[in-house]
């Protein structure tokens, strides 16, 4: 894990329209976050873009959506999910000066917070194993979801609330 100890105040917020140059700006760096740089180059009405902060400069995005329905859907048959509203993570990306410190866990927070604030009992999402698997399970797992064995990993909203509180 890096540490980049310049990362002295970490924000996590909704992404505004007048951030997203930013945000556009700092993945015109990154090679790694190819599918979802591109998915936050514009809004989506279907889904609710987040970004984190260090000292004004985006180090993180993550998009998803707090408007899901997963019961009937056979991807998340391994959950017992309770009724829904359930929101979905749908990406994550850090830069890599900003990974050992919390700007990742403040940024699914924000998340998790808002999903709960808009009625979501259940967060989830799909990873993959294939690529860096051991790490990101590990992160997931930090944050209280559960995983399964192939590749998803959910939990209810109040019990991410009450993990990532004290993360």
């Amino acid at each position: 894990m890096w540490c980049d100890q310049n990362m002295d105040h970490l924000e996590a917020r909704p992404l505004t329209e007048a951030e997203r140059p930013a945000l556009i700006a700092m993945f015109a760096h990154v090679r790694a976050a190819g599918w979802l740089a591109d998915q936050l180059r514009r809004p989506s009405p279907s889904y609710d873009d987040f970004a984190v902060w260090s000292n004004g400069d985006p180090v993180g995005a993550l998009r998803g959506s707090t408007r899901s329905w997963f019961n009937g859907n056979k991807a998340f048959d391994e959950f017992q999910l309770p009724r829904g509203p359930h929101a979905f993570l749908s990406g994550i990306y850090i830069v890599e000066e900003a990974r050992g410190t919390t700007a990742a866990t403040t940024l699914v927070e924000s998340f998790v917070l808002a999903a709960h604030q808009r009625g979501a009992t259940f967060v989830a999402g799909t990873m993959d194993l294939r690529a860096d698997g051991g790490v990101r399970r590990g992160f997931f797992e930090k944050c209280g979801f559960d995983i399964t064995p192939s590749g998803q990993f959910g939990a209810p909203t109040e019990h991410l609330l009450d993990a990532l509180s004290s993360v």
